[in-house]
């Protein structure tokens, strides 16, 4: 989602985040609250076999401007990389980040 409140580090301009929400019984969706906080883009979300979610979260740190592969509970807590910035780089050397 694009709702407003978080801009984008660089582009200032609204930057895509993971949002959930509860479906009423007339079809409407309520309680829609942000479970992801990044400075950049957190998209493509999928719900993994073991009920959490996966999905790409665009880095600046590390390896510039290429994706990772992160996953969460559902309700947006314990946030960990699962692939991505962490790999070698060319150098051979290697970056670890910790989610903030």
């Amino acid at each position: 989602s694009t709702r407003p409140g978080i801009v984008d580090e660089y582009e200032r301009r609204a930057s895509p985040l993971i949002h959930v929400g509860d479906r009423a019984p007339d079809g409407r969706l309520v309680n829609i609250r942000c479970i992801s906080f990044n400075q950049s883009h957190d998209t493509n979300p999928m719900v993994h076999s073991s009920g959490k979610l996966i999905y790409s979260r665009w880095e600046h740190l590390g390896n510039p401007n290429k994706f990772a592969l992160f996953v969460m509970n559902p309700d947006g807590t314990k946030t960990f990389i699962m692939y991505g910035n962490h790999s070698p780089r060319e150098s051979g050397s290697r970056v670890f980040l910790e989610p903030r």
